[in-house]
């Protein structure tokens, strides 16, 4: 009995002895890893270079490691924006024409939009000799003259021809001589002895404006000589009668606004038959089958607003 208890008193002491602190800290120290209770107890030193370094190295370590996985991030993402932004643009800008606009570009204008006739003349002038210096004609008011000859000459290799006449002004008798460019066509269809109303005026200002209207006194509807040199003027319809003028944007379908060539529609007061002329242009409106009218449009430019802000053309009547 006394030997049971004495070894079961060994037994207890031994046990307490394999299970007690010790034991834990040689099992904790062979892992190689250290504790914190372990760490904090052993060296004040360690514990200091553990409580900064270890930490900071650990804290430095992670945020490191947590802005560098960021910066690729961003990075990344940056580069894939910029790459989708690239690939956007290029897509954009290789199908703009057709995504931008909707539609297919619109059909090529006609050709008299960009080409001219060098053979176009629409030269005029009217000369008043021995007039006083401070006399000229009646500004849009016809006069009554008689043609005494018509002469066609050269000048400067150019084809002209001069009208002479004798004009009633205000009860005095004037000499005026007209000159214009000669047509290809034919000769003028007027002549020496022929009564006649002449109209001229040479406006400047705001606008300028150059016009010359010769026609048999017995005829309002015909016309001998029309001439008009326009900038920023307006009432082509008024100035172009009893002829029908008419202009179009022909070479401004978008009507942009800008000044362009224009196309011009000379018809005959009865409508019956019309010519059409581009900027630079010239040709012959039949009248019947002995006289028709040759016309040079040498510049006729405008826009939406204007459409007539730039006219100048030269219509004589010559005989077929």
């Amino acid at each position: 009995m006394t030997f049971a208890c004495a070894r079961l008193a060994s037994c207890a002491l031994l046990l307490i002895l394999s299970c007690g602190p010790g034991v834990g800290e040689s099992d904790t120290s062979s892992t190689g890893t250290p504790g914190p209770s372990t760490t904090s107890s052993s060296d004040p030193a360690s514990s200091s270079d553990s409580s900064t370094s270890a930490p900071t190295s650990d804290s430095d370590g992670a945020t490191s490691s947590s802005a560098s996985d960021s910066d690729a991030t961003a990075s990344t993402y940056t580069s894939d924006a910029t790459t989708t932004s690239s690939t956007s643009d290029a897509t954009a800008s290789t199908s703009e024409p057709s995504t931008v606009t909707g539609d297919p570009p619109g059909p090529a204008l006609p050709a008299g939009c960009e080409s001219t006739d060098p053979e176009v003349a629409a030269g005029f002038a009217i000369a008043l000799p021995g007039w006083p210096p401070d006399h000229t004609l009646p500004p849009l008011e016809f006069v009554t003259c008689v043609i005494d000859e018509v002469i066609v000459d050269v000048i400067v290799d150019v084809d002209v021809v001069t009208t002479k006449l004798t004009c009633d002004i205000a009860g005095t008798l004037r000499p005026v001589e007209v000159t214009i460019d000669a047509g290809p066509e034919g000769p003028v269809a007027w002549g020496a002895g022929q009564s006649v109303r002449l109209r001229h005026a040479d406006i400047e200002g705001d606008s300028i404006r150059r016009s010359l209207h010769m026609k048999p006194i017995d005829d309002d509807d015909a016309v001998l000589i029309l001439a008009l040199d326009m900038l920023n003027g307006d009432g082509l319809d008024v100035l172009g009668s009893p002829l029908q003028i008419d202009v179009e944007l022909a070479c401004d379908p978008e009507m942009t606004g800008e000044s362009r060539p224009t196309l011009l529609r000379f018809g005959l007061p009865d409508d019956s038959d019309a010519l059409e002329l581009f900027n630079g242009h010239r040709g012959v409106l039949a009248i019947d089958d002995a006289f028709a009218y040759a016309i040079d449009l040498a510049e006729s430019r405008g826009n939406a607003l204007h459409p007539d802000g730039r006219v100048q053309f030269l219509i004589r009547r010559v005989a077929d």
